[in-house]
């Protein structure tokens, strides 16, 4: 069997450079239970959008679709698209907004007259597609709504068209009589009505939350306004069927849709795939790397049955913090987010600690280099996490006045400021700092609610935010599921197990994501390991 790569046995952890056709990159999921979501087809057509958290492998699906619906030549596929809106765009139309409803209304706007351009633009410059429209009612969408379409001279892309909209209204009064023009019902009938005879359309977008982490309230306005008019374009009558947005989404912005009157709407709708990774997804994954491995980055025992004890030489490790013993694969995956970039950095890493090992003549792989290497890869995953959380506190705090006054970037890192690196950073490492001492004196992984709320007071002190429900939302604060049950399994955020945004509140125990214990000192695990319920 061939190697994965010469120097990433695991493969590349930026699924952009993935081959999404080759076995030993992408681990194809079959069966029943992963059919909605993970198993999803590579042609499958009837795709809206693909929930899924940071590193679930929204961008290599998302691929892979747009690569085997390529090869369909019955419909028309645009070419691959990976840019997000600028941030500093995101919160100018944030900023012109006096609430979050507001916010979404107007981007939910944005992107369906985004989206109504950049099709104008293929229509009448791809040379398949001009064909197939009427010389009429091309010259109609040319020239007969010069206040709502630009005079393109080739293609545009979606995102492309959401900045160009932002950039020729510079205020809120001016967009929103862009957007609720009364002419855009008309354009729209002449849009439907030259794709009637063309093929199908099929437009991909991807990394539209590349800079999340920057503003991540901001951004998930921007997402759940495009997540509306997605869904709401597939069930049109006229387009549903010839106009085919796909996107990928944080499953943060899906569990928004489930906090309102609307939420039956995106419940369950066939266009939506969740990538659900839970143990059972994610020892799967693992497995199907370990097995396109090359016998030479087996550490010992290649007649093993388990496939971890084959690769590592080692079936059962021993816990030194909790003077416990565990299964090896137990205690690698949980010291993982689950997810699939996790898993392909921890591999790597123990396969270049192999490496190591029998270049300097060694027969096995030691516990203690196998819970350093676990311990190094967890402290950067919960390090990056802590960031992620201090990043989008900051950003809560942020006055909606702040863009106009020149002050933003005292509270979020915008690419291309002029602001030194240093100002502009300053308060997410105080917030971060703050946030990290906080747990370090909260001492253990397990606790009452009562000492939970230590955490929340001490952060407080920068300001009013819900830091409990934002370190929910990232997965790193946890619930155990009943009363007096301190060593159950632990539950987190996910939009398969409670759709709330809020931590919920009434639980008698609460936990730490196990990767915080190596990246904040003084937190020391207690009783049974946390898993996840």
């Amino acid at each position: 069997m061939q190697q994965v790569s010469a120097v990433e046995p695991f493969g590349d952890v930026d699924a952009a450079r993935a081959n999404v056709f080759d076995p030993d990159h992408f681990v194809e999921f079959v069966g029943r239970r992963f059919r909605a979501g993970l198993g999803m087809q590579s042609d499958d057509g009837e795709v809206r959008v693909i929930v899924g958290g940071k590193g679930a492998g929204k961008t290599i699906y998302l691929r892979r679709l747009q690569t085997g619906l390529s090869r369909n030549h019955s419909g028309y596929v645009d070419d691959w698209r990976n840019r997000p809106p600028a941030t500093r765009h995101v919160l100018d139309v944030w900023s012109w907004s006096s609430s979050v409803r507001e916010c979404r209304q107007r981007w939910s706007w944005l992107w369906r007259r985004a989206i109504m351009r950049s099709v104008i633009s293929h229509l009448l410059h791809v040379k398949r597609l001009r064909a197939r429209v009427p010389d009429g009612l091309a010259t109609r969408l040319r020239l007969d709504f010069d206040e709502l379409v630009p005079k393109f001279e080739t293609r545009s892309s979606i995102v492309s068209q959401v900045e160009a909209i932002i950039q020729e209204h510079h205020d809120r009064d001016a967009l929103d009589a862009f957007l609720h023009n009364s002419r855009w019902e008309a354009l729209e009938h002449h849009v439907a009505d030259a794709l009637e005879d063309a093929p199908p359309l099929f437009f991909i977008l991807d990394a539209l939350d590349e800079e999340f982490e920057i503003a991540p309230s901001q951004s998930l306005d921007c997402q759940e306004g495009l997540l509306r008019q997605v869904l709401d374009l597939r069930a049109n009558q006229r387009f549903g069927s010839r106009l085919h947005v796909m996107i990928g989404v944080r499953d943060l912005v899906y569990s928004t849709t489930q906090q309102t009157e609307h939420a039956g709407r995106f419940h369950r709708t066939p266009g939506i795939r969740a990538l659900q990774w839970n143990r059972e997804a994610i020892s799967y994954f693992l497995h199907a790397k370990l097995n396109a491995l090359d016998a030479d980055e087996w550490m010992l025992n290649p007649r093993a049955k388990d496939p971890v004890e084959r690769w590592l030489g080692h079936q059962i490790i021993r816990n030194k913090r909790r003077e416990r013993e565990e299964h090896l694969e137990d205690y690698i995956l949980r010291h993982t987010r689950l997810i699939p970039r996790d898993v392909i950095q921890m591999g790597n890493a123990l396969c270049a600690e192999i490496d190591i090992a029998i270049d300097s003549g060694e027969r096995e792989l030691s516990p203690r280099r196998i819970r350093e290497t676990v311990a190094r890869v967890a402290r950067e995953s919960g390090t990056e996490q802590l960031r992620i959380v201090a990043n989008h506190l900051t950003a809560d705090l942020m006055p909606r006045e702040a863009l106009d006054h020149g002050y933003a970037e005292n509270y979020v890192d915008l690419p291309g400021s002029n602001v030194p690196e240093d100002v502009a950073s300053a308060f997410q490492r105080a917030v971060f700092e703050r946030l990290r001492q906080a747990l370090s004196d909260l001492g253990e992984d397990r606790f009452t609610a009562k000492r939970l709320e230590k955490i929340a007071a001490t952060i407080r002190e920068v300001g009013d935010v819900d830091v409990l429900s934002i370190m929910w939302q990232h997965r790193l604060l946890g619930y155990v599921d009943g009363r007096h049950r301190l060593h159950d399994p632990v539950v987190f955020y996910g939009p398969d197990q409670d759709r709330s945004l809020e931590l919920p509140e009434g639980k008698a125990h609460y936990a730490l994501h196990p990767i915080l214990i190596d990246a904040v000192d003084r937190l020391r695990g207690v009783g049974d390991v946390v898993t996840q319920a």
